[in-house]
């Protein structure tokens, strides 16, 4: 029964406010004689009816529109690649957990310790392409309110040869242990000939008291 409704069969004073319907079974005006609406807005010991308007009104639609309007204000979040790109590479990003600086400090000290092979395959599919690394560059606005994968893109796409250096990264760990015996030879190599103190000129021995085609025989 509705409180408008009580209200209107005890003669007591019109509910102004609207208020929610509750599903009760409702009572005809003689139905209400011994029972808690009897009495209905009239003393102490009756049910008050402001308090049940107060307690089951209906949020004013003004006060909704304002709250709509206070959220509105919250900062966009700009995307410039493509939906459905952007989707799949912010799915890819979510499953690195890593800060996009860290990933950039890994891609440009190739430490395979930070970023595991199969972390480097995922981010294979991340590499931006020039079409967006102009877009981002030609974006004016604030650069904060870009979404995640236009921050990640600003972080990595300075780095040269990108998708050549991840290439590179991957095959690294297989080959490394054939490479390194060499690599480690070279270096070795290296060092001992800058090291080394210059040796003296050399002279070829035939040209030595050579004589010359002028002189006799």
């Amino acid at each position: 029964m509705g409180i408008a409704s009580i209200a209107a069969s005890l003669k007591v004073a019109k509910v102004v406010r609207k208020v929610k319907m509750l599903h009760w079974d409702k009572l005809q005006a003689h139905a209400l004689r011994g029972t808690v609406w009897e009495n209905a807005g009239e003393g102490v010991s009756g049910v008050n009816l402001a308090d049940l308007e107060t307690l089951f009104a209906l949020e004013d639609a003004s006060k909704k529109k304002t709250v709509s309007d206070d959220t509105s204000g919250k900062p966009k979040v700009v995307s410039l690649i493509d939906p459905k790109r952007s989707l799949n590479i912010s799915i890819q990003l979510a499953g690195i957990r890593m800060p996009f600086a860290e990933i950039k400090r890994a891609f440009l000290g190739m430490d395979d310790k930070t970023l595991r092979v199969d972390q480097l395959n995922i981010l294979a599919l991340a590499v931006p392409t020039t079409e967006e690394i102009g877009l981002l560059k030609a974006y004016q606005g604030d650069k904060k309110q870009l979404a995640t994968v236009e921050q990640y893109f600003l972080q990595v796409m300075p780095i040269p040869r990108l998708s050549e250096r991840i290439g590179a990264y991957c095959a690294f760990p297989k080959s490394r242990h054939c490479l390194m015996p060499c690599m480690e030879c070279s270096y070795a190599s290296l060092t001992t000939t800058i090291s080394a103190p210059p040796s003296p000129p050399t002279v070829c021995p035939l040209c030595i008291n050579r004589p010359s085609r002028d002189s006799p025989d």
